[in-house]
């Protein structure tokens, strides 16, 4: 089954590269799996699981985001070594790191040791996944015509957000079974964390298998020095297009992370919902996100990224704000939230994903990808642990908010403010425009 999986993008001719692109769609469905059971309300369980708090939460989530840094050596080997090996490789390697903790989880209570390998986890699957990203990116930059880069960025979320609702059903089953797997204040019996670590490490092998067969275009790229590479992405960043969206990455990652970072923890603690709770929001996210994907990788397509991401920007900043509306009894704005959730943050995935492949030459495409998301990361990882910071230390009922609330407030304001800079992407004439990859990619496979 894994061979020869149904295709997908009739809109692509050429069989070889449709059969490629279909993997490649494919293989999301397993990695949303994995960033679902690997990020959010699952790093949460197990730093509570663990005996840490708040401090340990913005920590994981921020040496996540921190190992965005490593964006510039993958695109140094991305240059040098074949992108496909790269990405399969790191990609495996980034689950199986998981093994150990999972171990660990049932075989005894870690404390201190468990919280540590938690964060030497997180940090190594995160550095193992920048490279494997890099390297996938660059090969599906090569890989995906011009033409219909929004169609099969959309293509691509509604598959991988089928993946998420198998995801969802699993954390909901797993985090929140009751009274024997889970306390009041969100704790999680490790046991139940650990077969959460063993269907990461499983996943791994089954994006291998699909990822293997893809064809990798431009294998007889030569390998250039290291000092050649270094000068491509040093001139890239002269690049007024790039900057731009640097600029828009870095204020994202900014305005982002307090919210992201709390959510959870919001849910679990001022709610009193539980996993159950998360998982169900989850879920409509997902079903949001199927039904409008295709919708968002056409207007992509039509209308560039550029609009369709800032009209993203200006509606995820509604979505704290809802937060800051519940409590104990105040359930409903989660609903409107998760709604909105599924169809803008696709939408801004979708966009935010094709953008950066209209910007260089195929070789420059690896730097591309690497500056934008060392911005997204970096900035992310230092909100985020301000954020922590600034909720230990503010008092409980700080501007008659609370700090969740506040950190929510000013994360709404400033994601909608980055619609202004979204607007100034200015994406080249020519991205919507079918390109010479598209002539390229039909020689090679003549």
């Amino acid at each position: 089954m894994l061979a020869r999986p149904p295709e997908l993008l009739p809109e692509v001719k050429d069989p070889e590269a449709r059969r490629t692109l279909t993997r490649f769609a494919l293989e999301s469905a397993a990695s949303e799996c994995v960033l679902w059971l690997t990020s959010g309300s699952v790093l949460t369980a197990w730093s509570l699981a663990l005996g840490g708090d708040a401090g340990t939460v913005s920590s994981v989530q921020s040496i996540a985001t921190a190992a965005q840094a490593v964006h510039v050596p993958a695109a140094l080997a991305s240059a040098r070594i074949s992108r496909k090996r790269i990405a399969i490789t790191a990609l495996v390697a980034a689950r199986l790191v998981w093994l150990p903790l999972a171990i660990l989880a049932f075989t005894t209570s870690p404390g201190s040791l468990g919280r540590s390998l938690l964060l030497v986890t997180a940090a190594l699957s995160a550095v193992l996944s920048m490279f494997s990203q890099n390297a996938h990116g660059a090969w599906m930059g090569d890989a995906i015509p011009s033409a219909v880069r929004g169609r099969f960025f959309g293509t691509r979320t509604w598959v991988a957000a089928l993946g998420g609702s198998v995801a969802a059903l699993l954390i909901a089953t797993l985090l929140d079974r009751g009274d024997a797997a889970s306390s009041a204040d969100g704790r999680v019996a490790l046991p139940i964390l650990g077969i959460v670590g063993v269907l990461v490490v499983l996943l791994g092998t089954v994006s291998g298998a699909l990822l293997a067969p893809a064809h990798e275009h431009g294998t007889a790229r030569e390998a250039e020095p290291v000092a050649v590479s270094m000068r491509r992405a040093r001139t890239l960043l002269g690049d007024p297009a790039l900057r731009r969206l640097l600029r828009y990455q870095i204020l994202w990652g900014i305005a982002v992370a307090p919210g992201a970072a709390f959510f959870t923890m919001h849910v679990l603690t001022t709610m009193h919902g539980g996993y159950r709770l998360i998982a169900a929001h989850g879920i409509v996210v997902v079903i949001a996100r199927v039904l409008t994907a295709k919708i968002w990788g056409a207007r992509v397509d039509r209308f560039g990224a550029s609009r369709e991401l800032a009209l993203c920007s200006l509606g995820i900043g509604l979505m704290p704000l809802l937060w800051t509306l519940c409590d104990e009894h105040t359930w409903w704005p989660l609903a409107i939230d998760a709604i909105l959730s599924g169809v803008l943050w696709g939408g801004q995935q979708i966009a935010v994903s094709a953008h950066p492949l209209s910007i260089g030459k195929s070789e420059d495409r690896p730097f591309v990808l690497a500056w934008s998301a060392l911005a997204l990361g970096l900035a992310w990882a230092g909100s985020s642990l301000v954020a922590g910071a600034l909720v230990r230390t503010l008092p409980a009922d700080v501007l008659g908010l609370g700090p969740y609330r506040v950190l929510f407030v000013f994360s709404g304001l400033a994601r909608a403010s980055c619609a202004f800079w979204a607007l100034k992407l200015n994406e080249p004439s020519s991205a919507n425009e079918p390109s010479a990859m598209v002539s390229e990619a039909s020689r090679s496979h003549a």
